[in-house]
């Protein structure tokens, strides 16, 4: 998965970051943060939000290098974990590994966060 652009997203304490784009599954996605495999540097995006389910706006690269301009509000919560806020049509997908014999982690694929049980 590589990197294809960045995005600069506000978040709800009013701090700006830039997120990587990535393409997967023929859509594009912002990278909430990397979760480096080995030490070698092997990485693989934790949590991923689809750009087509956000509010945003082609930047032409602004003054940080960001190519995308995201207006949907997202939280540092919703950046780390949890589904969705209810009613919002953002589309989340969470990486999913499995513990290696050795003990190392290896990458499944990505699944929609859990739903808190009520």
């Amino acid at each position: 998965m590589a990197t294809t652009a960045k995005a600069s997203v506000t978040t709800d304490d009013g701090t700006t970051r830039e997120l990587d784009i990535i393409e997967y599954n023929d859509q594009h996605w912002l990278v909430a943060d990397w979760i480096s495999l080995t030490r070698d540097g092997e990485k693989q995006p934790r949590r991923l939000f689809r750009l087509g389910s956000l509010d945003y706006r082609p930047a032409g690269k602004d003054e940080a290098g960001a190519d995308v301009k995201v207006s949907t509000p997202l939280s540092e919560a919703l950046l780390r974990e949890g589904p969705a806020p209810a009613g919002s049509a953002i589309d989340i997908l969470d990486a999913q590994f499995k513990l290696n014999k050795d003990g190392a982690l290896h990458h499944v694929g990505f699944a929609p966060p859990m739903k808190a049980k009520h």
